[in-house]
């Protein structure tokens, strides 16, 4: 209840669109605009949250590269850097990674942007790229590509080697197939805060944000979706996120209640099993019912034995048998009562 209730405390206080930050010492011939300014406000205010960081997804064009950077330099003065204890705790280093095409366009906004001095910054690039974690961890901010992520994760290189205080991902939704290299590599690196910014978080279907919300360490609005479904989910359930003191207290549930028992209907099982009963026994008809889990699927069909008919249609069911399936679903002579899982 203690990690419902956190939750509900950063729904309302949230900062609402009359929060403004407006002094930014260290920016030159710069003002930020209003929205900038309620982002910057939010951003710090995220940052303070036991569940922080998040997605920063303004529109191309609005200025999303100046706003970290403003956020860097109003953390970094509070947060002094001490590059001696790189090994030992979070430092007050942003680490950066975007595409390779704009590497350029973060140094050239930090140097048009900021007065002299005021962040020491260094592009992580190239094959001259410095491989001591110390030096890397004396920089106010590294900037550098998903490909060098990708490639220093192999050998557990210099930027595996840094605990980053924040890591600002840039164009987030080049990460949305979170099977590949550059996610592994990317969800591997040390940070206390992660940050993702686009302005396109979804491309082509919602499950394109699950990546994000993964890199961010935000499974636990998945598992909320998979405790709505069922507790046993929940229990079933065993990547271990990044750890932050909420999504904590959700992996610590007590799983030995008979709540989370496989064989307890959840009450979305109970309302199914009635539809299906009304559609299908009751009037000989047919139905098809989707997930996104395929263990709520098995989950259902536990449920549905000796009651309804069913077959099961998933990724581990053969072409042939695949084929089958649905003919006998396409049949208007088949056997009633028969419900297929997809």
């Amino acid at each position: 209840m203690a990690a419902f209730e956190e939750l509900q405390k950063l729904v309302t206080t949230c900062p609402t669109e009359n929060g403004l930050e407006e002094e930014v010492n260290g920016l030159k011939r710069t003002s930020l605009q209003l929205h900038q300014k309620q982002a910057l406000y939010w951003l710090l205010w995220r940052e303070k949250q036991d569940l922080s960081g998040g997605l920063l997804a303004d529109d191309m064009g609005l200025g999303k590269t100046l706003t970290m950077i403003a956020l860097v330099i109003k953390s970094r003065k509070t947060e002094p850097n001490d590059c001696n204890q790189y090994q030992h705790g979070y430092l007050s280093t942003t680490l950066v990674v975007c595409p390779a095409s704009l590497v350029n366009q973060w140094s050239n906004e930090v140097k048009k942007r900021t007065k002299k001095n005021v962040l020491a910054t260094v592009v992580h690039h190239g094959t001259d790229r410095e491989i001591e974690p110390k030096r890397l961890a004396s920089y106010d901010m590294v900037t550098s590509t998903c490909s060098i992520v990708r490639s220093e994760g192999q050998n557990n290189g210099p930027i595996f080697k840094v605990h980053w205080r924040r890591i600002i991902l840039d164009e987030a939704h080049q990460i949305r197939n979170n099977e590949n290299s550059t996610f592994d590599a990317i969800y591997k690196l040390l940070s206390k805060l992660q940050w993702a910014m686009t302005g396109t978080p979804i491309h082509n279907k919602e499950l394109d944000m699950y990546s994000i919300l993964k890199f961010l360490g935000c499974s636990l609005i998945l598992r909320l979706r998979l405790l709505c479904c069922h507790p046993f989910l929940v229990k079933k359930e065993n990547e271990k996120p990044k750890t932050t003191n909420l999504l904590e207290k959700m992996n610590n549930l007590t799983m030995k209640d008979e709540v989370f028992s496989e064989n307890r209907q959840s009450s979305k099982i109970k309302i199914l099993l009635k539809m299906l009963k009304d559609k299908i026994v009751d009037q000989n008809d047919k139905a098809i019912v989707v997930s996104q889990w395929t263990s709520f699927l098995q989950l259902i069909a536990i449920h549905l034995k000796n009651t309804i008919k069913f077959d099961n249609l998933d990724g581990s069911i053969t072409i042939e048998e695949r084929a089958n399936i649905v003919d006998k679903f396409k049949t208007q002579n088949a056997t009633p009562k028969y419900c297929c899982y997809l």
